[in-house]
């Protein structure tokens, strides 16, 4: 039975648009955050700012460890990527990522030095989001986050005592 049969033009056309793409790969984000913390909460579209959300947001050691803040692009420019990298290095986070979706053998446009932060400690990480067996995507890292000064454990708690994580890894 061909399945795409099954599917409206309308939806069609959404499954390929880059919002789709980017929602699939906070999935695989997710997936990468819960094998490589030790007890994770994760959150999606996260508040952690005022007037601006986080594509992900994972608070580690159920919620009272150190903040990794993710910003996810399908599609990008240039210009696209200098204000992900200008917003992730002004996001209190103890580590920062940008996740880029992109096809396999396609080099991805962002030279490691970019990734340091001018001011001092700290360095945004690079996940790469690339189709994996079955179509679902497959986060892997492609330069590792280095940490960000400060202590953010007061705004996790009072952040994780508002808000319900979307995926949650009990100790």
């Amino acid at each position: 039975m061909n399945m795409s049969a099954l599917m409206t033009v309308e939806e069609k056309k959404r499954l390929h648009s880059p919002k789709h793409e980017e929602r699939r790969a906070k999935a695989a984000i997710a997936e990468w955050l819960r094998r490589f913390l030790i007890v994770p909460n994760i959150y999606f579209d996260a508040a952690w700012q005022p007037k601006r959300t986080l594509d992900v947001l994972a608070i580690d050691r159920a919620g009272s460890g150190d903040v990794h803040a993710v910003e996810v692009k399908a599609v990008y420019t240039h210009n696209d990527l200098v204000q992900a990298r200008k917003l992730l290095l002004t996001t209190p986070a103890n580590y920062t990522w940008l996740a880029l979706v992109a096809e396999p053998g396609v080099e991805l446009p962002v030279p490691p030095l970019a990734l340091l932060n001018p001011g001092g400690m700290g360095r945004i990480g690079l996940i790469r989001i690339e189709p994996g067996p079955g179509e679902s995507p497959v986060a892997s890292i492609q330069y590792k986050a280095e940490r960000f000064a400060g202590s953010l454990y007061d705004r996790a708690d009072r952040f994780t005592k508002k808000h319900k994580p979307d995926l949650q890894t009990r100790p």
